[in-house]
């Protein structure tokens, strides 16, 4: 084995956030955003200008789709978070360095407003079309709570998957997956948003904060229990099959 070899193997068994240089894994996570947002909520304003000929199911399969596909792309460049909550979490887990953190969400945030002017500007405004506000009968009490398991399943699964090195293999279909379910779930309630940097670039670029505030408290708070929760289950299990070994 040559040294080049020698070195790609050295850095492939370290978290790229440990690796790759700090302005690319902050180009990164603005692209990643980006692509997120402009999927997101140009999805929902095709379909409302298109007359709902697309149907809620599609513009609820976009968001999962555009993020494995950016998974694949991006996790081995910054750790593909594209979300100041999940980001916080991976921050808890020391995947993400601390003082690390508000460069991440800086750059998640302005590729969140970057995809708003561009949606407005390629695809246009319809309405409330776009962005993430409490629709149900519940009001804003029950779109914080949805807000919060909902983020709760998308951190779990996050976090789950990157026991090892990157993202396992299918991580990009899971994370995918979890977010398609967790759409079609709240989609008409809370809009699912599950990520702060998601439901602010567009709110601000159409001019309607309001309710804001519920999506960026609701999904770190969900994000922190799942990652404390993980920390539960984990050290049950380690502790279970360390017994089972002695035994």
């Amino acid at each position: 084995m040559n040294d080049r070899d020698t070195n790609e193997k050295n850095v492939s068994s370290v978290e790229a956030e440990q690796v790759v240089p700090l302005y690319k894994r902050v180009g990164s996570e603005l692209i990643g955003t980006f692509a997120l947002v402009f999927a997101a909520a140009g999805s929902d304003i095709s379909d409302a200008l298109g007359g709902h000929v697309l149907g809620k199911f599609a513009v609820a399969a976009v968001p999962g789709l555009i993020i494995m596909a950016m998974i694949y792309g991006l996790d081995k460049i910054s750790g593909a978070y594209f979300n100041p909550a999940v980001s916080i979490g991976f921050t808890i887990t020391k995947h993400l360095k601390s003082k690390e953190l508000p460069l991440y969400i800086i750059a998640q945030i302005a590729g969140s407003i970057i995809a708003g002017l561009a949606v407005l500007a390629v695809i246009g405004h319809s309405g409330g079309s776009g962005l993430t506000l409490p629709l149900g009968k519940g009001g804003w009490l029950q779109s914080f709570l949805l807000e919060i398991v909902l983020t709760f399943f998308l951190m779990l699964t996050s976090i789950s998957l990157k026991e090892q090195v990157g993202y396992k293999s299918f991580g990009g279909i899971a994370i995918g997956g979890t977010i398609i379910l967790a759409d079609i779930i709240g989609m008409q309630i809370s809009g699912a948003s599950m990520n702060p940097a998601r439901s602010f670039g567009p709110a601000l670029v159409f001019g309607n904060l309001t309710y804001n505030w519920v999506y960026w408290i609701a999904p770190i708070v969900g994000a922190v229990i799942a990652v404390f929760a993980f920390r539960v289950v984990k050290s049950t299990a380690t502790s279970r099959m360390a017994n089972g070994r002695l035994n």
